[in-house]
């Protein structure tokens, strides 16, 4: 159980949700744990599945930034919208483009 962590679901019952022991035989194993990462990481295979993870979470990332700014800009045309109402009357002139 070195290297396998997780205890099996008959000792997290006899355990009766106490996991101070688990926590404990973790941490007293940690410094024999090895990773591996860097040597995983050269394996091609390894680099393309963890760029494509990255792209989708970009990707996520994006579209709810966009949606942001699309909330952001509705707002803002509604409160342009109260204003121009609000001060729309005669001798009240707007400018759409200042260009």
């Amino acid at each position: 159980m070195k290297d396998l962590q997780m205890p099996t679901a008959a000792m997290l019952r006899e355990a009766d949700g106490d996991i101070k022991s688990i926590v404990a035989g973790v941490l007293n194993v940690a410094i024999d744990i090895e990773s591996q990462r860097e040597e995983a990481l050269q394996q091609p295979s390894v680099l393309r599945s963890e760029f494509t993870r990255e792209m989708e979470d970009l990707d996520v990332l994006k579209q709810k930034f966009n949606a942001n700014v699309k909330v952001a800009n509705e707002k803002q045309k509604e409160k342009m919208k109260k204003v121009k109402k609000k001060y729309d009357r005669s001798g009240v002139n707007y400018v759409e483009n200042e260009d």
